[in-house]
């Protein structure tokens, strides 16, 4: 008796108010949203070419217009349409790790969007804040405050600006975060958040700087403002390589610009801190 083999499983979703059509799953897409017959993005299982060692700079490697990622469990080909995955385990939790925090991010500048390392939120109904800040400042346990408040999440880790004309809008995955436990290493545990709470995209209202140094709230402007958008800078390297600063500092100027951008320490108690900071930079903006 013959047999059919079952067709590979395709998994569709929105990123970074991309339309993503997956070989392999893209933890964060906004799911269940109706797809065009054409994506934006496609992600396939392939044979990717390691370019020659002189190409490489750390971990990236130019190969004509597209840049490859050379992790250990994986070797993705990276191109503003699309990205080409060459694993042995697919299923090896890193593979789709570094897919959403290095390889579709970097995609997203090959588009000519800037990528902020940022958490960002919205109050139903309302505008995005998205926080800034190194890495273990604490911007996804901002996030989680904020969800915990009935805030609905934008993006975790990246955010994604575009400037409309008329606003600057921010995007990113918006399907779970990534926590780290009190006391814990750098592991964190992925939380599912439901459809009903994720936003495609939302107009951005504010930055706020985790900046554990600063004594006070203070609203940066100008030179301040800006510089502290290209500070934070999600995975910088990528638009140094590929000669993009130029092209996307329009749209970080008008981030800067139109977005009040805020430096804000936390106090020790971090879930009052984060309710009054969000009520006085929404006052003073």
């Amino acid at each position: 008796m013959a047999t059919t083999e079952e067709p590979p499983r395709v998994y569709d979703g929105v990123g970074w108010g991309l339309a993503i059509r997956s070989a392999l799953p893209v933890p964060g897409v906004l799911c269940g949203v109706p797809m065009a017959a054409h994506a934006d993005v496609r992600i396939e299982r392939g044979h990717v070419v390691v370019p020659d060692a002189s190409a490489c700079v750390g971990p990236y490697a130019r190969a004509g217009d597209a840049l490859v990622f050379l992790p250990g469990p994986a070797r993705y080909r990276i191109a503003s349409d699309g990205i080409v995955v060459d694993c042995a385990d697919p299923a090896h939790p890193d593979v789709a790790g570094l897919l959403i925090a290095t390889a579709l991010p970097a995609l997203v500048w090959m588009r000519g969007t800037p990528v902020l390392h940022a958490a960002c939120a919205a109050p139903p109904g309302g505008d995005a804040v998205a926080v800034v800040g190194a890495s273990g400042a604490g911007k996804s346990r901002v996030l989680d405050q904020l969800y915990a408040a009935g805030w609905d999440v934008v993006a975790d880790d990246s955010v994604a600006l575009s400037d409309n004309g008329d606003a600057i809008l921010a995007s990113g995955l918006p399907g779970g975060l990534h926590l780290r436990d009190a006391g814990a290493d750098d592991a964190r545990r992925w939380c599912p958040i439901p459809p009903s709470r994720q936003r495609r995209s939302a107009r951005l209202a504010a930055i706020i700087e985790i900046a554990p140094d600063a004594d006070r709230t203070t609203r940066l402007s100008g030179v301040d403002a800006l510089a502290t958008l290209l500070r934070h800078r999600h995975r910088p390297r990528v638009p140094e390589l590929l000669s993009l600063q130029a092209s996307v500092m329009p749209t970080l100027a008008a981030a800067a610009r139109a977005c009040p951008v805020w430096r804000w320490s936390p106090e020790p108690d971090f879930a009052a801190s984060v309710d009054a900071v969000i009520v006085a930079i929404g006052a003073r903006a």
